[in-house]
């Protein structure tokens, strides 16, 4: 089992049923698994609330495009 990962919603998300995890773009969320065939993880927010989303809501932080000047 790999360690979880912290994550940025590129996108806002209500959730629809009661085991998805709702956030504003720009959140971070610590992904604490995910399924590889299906997209879908589990995670969770820095105030605890944890639930399920879908990885092409979030991306890696540390890979965000950073504009040329």
């Amino acid at each position: 089992m790999r360690g979880s990962l912290l994550k940025k919603a590129i996108t806002s998300y209500t959730a629809q049923n009661e085991d998805e995890l709702s956030f504003q773009e720009g959140s971070f969320i610590q992904e604490i698994s995910q399924d590889d065939e299906s997209g879908v993880c589990v995670g969770m927010l820095p105030n605890g609330d944890t639930g399920l989303y879908h990885k092409s809501f979030i991306e890696d932080p540390c890979h965000e495009q950073q504009s040329v000047v």
